[in-house]
């Protein structure tokens, strides 16, 4: 009944992140599962490594769409840890946008030119693979780096999306998310430049307009606002 041609993200995102530690975020249950006149959405979080990470996910599916997005912030120290975004819109045969990127929160010009020479190889290495999107949005313009990808691609060469996810997420755990430095960077508040990111992406969101006109706005505000792009949930 439901187009599925996602469901990979979120295996290949936990097998990776759980030898890290994943504490489950809570939430009223009709905000992890929800399903009315043939659209299914669903929302998890995670904390991760003791609370130095946290993970979100959502996932939206018809017949027709697949629509999966896969986050990961740091929680109070953005000047040591990027945060990893991916994003793939899967509309009949095409992916448009696909959407990946290692980002800052706020300006950290240490943490950029430490990431520079580990991430610009890989968008050489896969640049070519997909199509660029012709139109890229005003905010995301805002924030992405040099080495982001922002294109459109059939549903057929879906293989090859999911070994660049997987390029990119084994190399920022490799370099960033590694048990030294996520130790350094447990406990204390979510940081203002976390929220302050999470705030950019909740009102930009495509998928407030989405969800809002299928599912209500009241329930699309809170899944979106509150748990999908809100703080930290312990």
């Amino acid at each position: 009944m439901y187009r599925d041609v996602t469901g990979w993200l979120l295996d290949e995102t936990l097998c990776r992140l759980d030898a890290l530690g994943l504490e489950v975020e809570q939430r009223p249950a009709e905000y992890e599962r929800y399903e009315v006149e043939g659209w299914l959405v669903r929302g998890q979080g995670w904390l991760v490594a003791n609370g130095a990470l946290n993970l979100r996910y959502a996932r939206i599916q018809s017949a027709r769409a697949d629509i999966a997005t896969v986050m990961i912030y740091p929680v109070g120290h953005p000047e040591k840890l990027p945060i990893f975004a991916a994003e793939w819109v899967c509309l009949g045969e095409i992916v448009r946008p696909g959407v990946l990127d290692i980002e800052t929160a706020g300006v950290q010009v240490d943490l950029l030119k430490e990431m520079t020479p580990i991430f610009m190889p890989l968008r050489d290495r896969w640049s070519h693979h997909f199509q660029a999107c012709a139109e890229v949005p005003e905010w995301f313009q805002e924030i992405r780096t040099p080495w982001s990808a922002f294109f459109e691609m059939e549903v057929a060469r879906m293989g090859e999306l999911r070994e660049m996810f997987v390029d990119y997420l084994e190399k920022t755990m490799e370099c960033f998310y590694t048990r030294e430095r996520l130790s350094d960077c447990v406990g204390g508040r979510e940081h203002e430049l976390v929220l302050a990111y999470k705030e950019h992406h909740f009102v930009h969101s495509p998928g407030r307009k989405l969800l809002s006109g299928k599912l209500g706005e009241s329930w699309s505000e809170r899944f979106l606002g509150t748990y999908h792009f809100g703080p930290a949930q312990d």
